[in-house]
């Protein structure tokens, strides 16, 4: 083994928790946001900047674009804007911590859709996650009987984070990455832009 390759090792685990504590804060930071302007117009201006950096870095990119993976990555990006639409309406109704706990049943989700569409086989494992889950929603989301209308909407957002996650396992193999997420990010600011017009516009 190199010492190169080595030291990625070494640094993969630090690497991943930079991330799942960059994605934590995320919430807090978009919880003050939506605060300052609406839901949809945030979305917009979030993945159009993305989109615009991601073209300037990599102009060529439009050379990758065909039929085929502009399709495909339309409908990926189609469950990725779903989730993070309903996800932002969810935090806007209820705590950022909440909001995190929930969008992370799409670990769940993911396989159990997989068992649907997929028609892939369900682990004894999988079914226990389910059941901690699930538990673990109820104690953290649940009003007496009742499940607030944020938490309803950030779990449908899990689904949509967990149909993403599904549509590229089965789309993307042979496909640029790169040229891939351009689209989704470009399908997510055009459903951020359409609920922001049927809300009243950009403000």
């Amino acid at each position: 083994m190199s010492t190169r390759h080595a030291t990625r090792i070494k640094l993969a685990p630090w690497a991943l928790l930079f991330v799942a504590a960059s994605w934590g804060l995320a919430f807090v930071v978009m919880k003050d946001s939506i605060q300052r302007q609406s839901v949809n117009n945030f979305l917009f201006s979030r993945f159009a900047l993305a989109v615009v950096v991601m073209v300037l870095l990599r102009p060529q990119v439009f050379k990758l674009f065909n039929k085929d993976l502009v399709t495909r990555s339309a409908f990926a990006g189609f469950f990725l804007g779903a989730g993070y639409v309903l996800q932002t309406l969810g935090l806007e109704r209820t705590g950022a911590a909440i909001t995190g706990f929930i969008t992370g049943l799409y670990v769940v989700f993911t396989p159990l859709i997989a068992a649907i569409v997929l028609k892939a086989r369900i682990s004894l494992l999988t079914w226990g996650c389910v059941a901690l889950a699930t538990v673990g929603l109820a104690l953290l989301s649940l009003h007496g009987w009742s499940i607030g209308f944020g938490e309803l909407l950030v779990l449908a957002s899990a689904f949509g984070f967990g149909a993403h996650i599904i549509s590229l396992g089965k789309w993307s193999a042979g496909r640029d990455a790169y040229a891939m997420t351009v689209i989704q990010l470009a399908m997510c600011a055009l459903l951020s832009a359409l609920a922001s017009v049927a809300e009243g516009g950009y403000t």
